[in-house]
Order: structure tokens, then sequence, then C-alpha cells
């Protein structure tokens, strides 16, 4: 994970004063010297609206000074996995690979609409690094309304947007966002995506919400495809 590190944490301009403060009443440190954070998540998981949800083990590494992470996801298996799934944005760029297992590739997902939908996942999740908040310089915030920022980044292929929206207490409890996507066809086509955080408790130095759920929005029906509990974070220099 020494891309994750590579570059070493900033200071962030121009936050609007709701985010400053969430990330700051939640222990992100604007003058820390960590890198990286670590998240272990059970989750369970599912590939379509009709389909079983199943288990796995997801381990989360994400970036503070700069926009990238690494998510890599087991499912149960006697002797090995059954099923590895590697999702990533690194150096600009995004992949998906899945392998049965936990060593034979299935398949392997990249190019621009990868790199753009990866970079969303990671601003989308950013509310799980209060530090990288505070320390990624990289990315572009907007107000939008009362209770709503726009966190972007751009990258040679477009720009990658979402919105995160705040509850009363000053809490980001949801995301919504257009997501890249290929259909069938291979015609890029943009998903109605939401993302919803609950359960804020401290967990080590950082509050952060404990469960999250994604999911889609198609013809106007939401289904989650993917549910997960925080079970430990670490800091990294």
């Amino acid at each position: 994970m020494s891309e994750l590190s590579a570059a070493p944490p900033a200071t962030a301009h121009d936050l609007p004063a709701a985010l400053r403060r969430f990330a700051e009443r939640n222990g992100g440190d604007p003058d820390g010297p960590h890198r990286t954070a670590t998240l272990l998540q059970d989750v369970t998981f599912r590939q379509a609206q009709d389909a079983a949800w199943g288990p796995m083990e997801g381990r989360h590494h994400m970036a503070i000074g700069q926009p990238g992470f690494v998510w890599e996801g087991r499912s149960p298996g006697v002797v090995l996995p059954r099923v590895v799934v590697i999702d990533a944005f690194v150096a600009g760029a995004g992949q998906l690979r899945v392998f049965l297992l936990g060593a034979i590739p299935v398949a392997h997902a990249q190019g621009p609409v990868i790199d753009r939908a990866e970079a969303m996942r990671y601003l989308a999740e950013i509310v799980w690094s209060p530090d990288a908040i505070l320390r990624n310089p990289a990315i572009q915030w907007t107000q939008t309304a009362p209770d709503a920022v726009e966190a972007a980044l751009d990258l040679p292929s477009g720009r990658a947007v979402v919105t995160l929206l705040f509850d009363d207490a000053g809490d980001i409890v949801e995301m919504q966002a257009e997501r890249p996507d290929a259909g069938p066809d291979g015609v890029e086509r943009l998903r109605s995506w939401r993302g919803y955080f609950r359960n804020y408790d401290w967990i080590g130095d950082r509050r952060i919400p404990l469960d999250g759920e994604v999911g889609y929005v198609d013809d106007g029906v939401y289904w989650a495809y993917w549910r997960g509990r925080i079970t430990d974070y670490r800091l990294h220099d």
C-alpha cells in the first residue's frame, strides 16, 4: 500500500465551515502526521436487486494526503475464500478485480469510466476519514445548500462529484451522486447512486459512522447492494 502513503498530508483550503466543524469535532487532526487509515468491516453484499445477500470481510485502506484507496473483500470459504474482490483507486486510476478461490481471476475492469467511478467512491467514503477532509488539498469543496457540500476531483476522463448531506446535529448522513457505469452494450450511462451513514461513535481516536450502506435508484426505486459495519479503525504515519 506504499502508493497510498506517497503524498504527505497537507492543509486543505477553503473548506465550508460546516465541513470543517464536522472533521474537527470527530477527531480530525489538521496538523497530524497520518498518511493512511485502515478500516475493518463486516459486510453483506449482493450483485443485483433480486439477488441473495452474502457475507464478506472487508479491509479498507484510505489515503489521507491524496485521493486513493484499496478495498479488499473476502467471502468465507472452508479453506480458501470463495471470492476475493479488489476495488481500488490509486495514482488516479481505478480498477475492479474479482478472483475465485482467492487466486483465479474472473473479472478485471479498468478504464476512464472505472477511474471516475472509483474516484467517486473515495469521495463518498471520505466521511470515514475526518483527517483526509482536513488534509487532502486535491479535493474541491463547495457549499451547495445549508445542509449540503459537494466534493469533486478533476480527472483526465472528467470530473468526479458527490454531494454529502448533513443532519441537524452536523453529522454527514447521506451521499448522492450520478455515477458512471458501462451498460451491457458498452455505452457509458449515469446511474443515481446513494449512500447512508448511521450510528456515529468513537472507535479509536476518531468518531465515525459505524454503519453504512450504498445502493442505486433504478426506475425510481432505491435498492442497496452493500452494507457494512466498521469493527476496527487505525491510523498510520
